[in-house]
């Protein structure tokens, strides 16, 4: 089973740091992952994106042609609820739509451990929540 993730976003730093997260959990299931970051020529506030591959297979490509899975923080997100706090910080928004959407091919634990990782410890309880309030408002839009 091969997924393409592309994650879009702003400025760079949340987009890259969202596919470390994935890649990271990827990796703790053993799985093969490619990561790359494409910047806009406009480094700060530019587009900013991540394209990611996930795979049991071995990667001989890492471009990503065909896009399975798109994880838009400049979009408002209507398909699902989410609460007013999590809408107004892109990071919690990013880590929300990783919930939401990303559990449905990694393991919830892998991915939490990767948070772990990943996230300031100050900040890591905040961005936990996120994750499973995004797990939550997927199933509730079922």
């Amino acid at each position: 089973m091969k997924t393409t993730i592309e994650i879009l976003g702003k400025g760079g730093d949340g987009t890259q740091t969202l596919a470390n997260i994935i890649g990271e959990a990827a990796v703790l299931e053993k799985k093969n992952c490619s990561f790359y970051p494409v910047y806009d020529a406009m480094v700060r506030w530019g587009v900013s994106n991540s394209r990611i591959i996930i795979s049991n297979d071995e990667i001989l490509n890492p471009i990503v042609e065909i896009i399975d899975i798109i994880i838009d923080l400049n979009n408002d997100n209507t398909t699902l609820k989410i609460g007013d706090d999590i809408k107004k910080n892109k990071k919690l928004l990013g880590i929300f739509l990783i919930g939401a959407v990303v559990t449905k091919i990694l393991k919830k634990e892998s991915l939490i451990t990767a948070i772990k990782n990943n996230i300031s410890e100050e900040h890591c309880t905040q961005n936990i929540e996120a994750f499973k309030a995004g797990i939550v408002a997927e199933m509730d839009k079922k």
